[in-house]
């Protein structure tokens, strides 16, 4: 059975791995090149994190 990527699932996965309770829209940008890599036809990674 094929996995589906879920992109609000995929985010909150990127913002587990800031090492704070307490973080900034700059840390998550951090997460762009990972989740561009996850969503290649996404065009508006930093919007859509937003």
């Amino acid at each position: 059975m094929e996995e589906t990527r879920d992109w609000t699932t995929d985010v909150l996965d990127c913002i587990q791995h800031i090492e704070s309770d307490v973080f900034t829209l700059q840390e998550v940008y951090k997460f762009e090149g990972k989740l561009s890599n996850l969503y290649p036809n996404n065009k508006n990674i930093k919007a859509k994190i937003r």
